[in-house]
């Protein structure tokens, strides 16, 4: 509540000195500009757009280290079932 009322109090000074500055955001490492008529409800839509395009981001990364495992998981099969292939055929020689 201490860290809202903050905040609230440094947007009520931007807006009183009529200037555009970058409002720290509680979330380390988080910011977004700030202009006159902006309101909490709009940070904090933006806040979560930015927040699931990050989610959307890391699950597409995700999706291709998985699809990465996979086909060196065959690529690994192919190899073993080579090698016992041309082992079988040694051992029928």
């Amino acid at each position: 509540m201490q860290n809202l009322m903050r905040h609230l109090t440094y947007f009520k000074g931007i807006l009183a000195n009529h200037c555009i500055e970058v409002v720290p955001w509680p979330t380390p490492g988080w910011q977004i500009p700030l202009t006159i008529g902006d309101n909490l409800e709009d940070l904090e839509q933006i806040h979560k757009a930015q927040l699931e395009q990050q989610k959307e981001k890391r699950q597409k990364q995700i999706t291709l280290l998985e699809r990465l495992l996979d086909r060196r998981k065959v690529e690994r099969q192919m190899v073993l079932l080579w090698s016992s292939t041309q082992l079988h055929f040694a051992q029928l020689a």
